[in-house]
């Protein structure tokens, strides 16, 4: 997630956008905050687990939750 940010900013990204229900959407939370811009999560309503949540919102992230998506592959 470092790179992925760090190659953002350097090509000019003025915010982050992940869709995670996990620790993916923490490191870009954590690392975008870190590099100063916003992080945007966007993930299935009701299908995260608070401690993975709290742990993006902590960093800044506004998270959207969005119903009826499924991050099922």
């Amino acid at each position: 997630m470092t790179v992925a940010v760090s190659l953002g900013i350097e090509r000019g990204s003025k915010a982050m956008l992940c869709a995670s229900t996990g620790n993916t959407s923490a490191s870009a939370a954590a690392y975008a905050a870190r590099a100063g811009v916003p992080c945007v999560v966007i993930l299935p309503q009701g299908a995260i687990a608070l401690g993975k949540l709290a742990q993006a919102l902590m960093h800044g992230a506004r998270v959207v939750p969005i119903e009826g998506i499924s991050m099922m592959h």
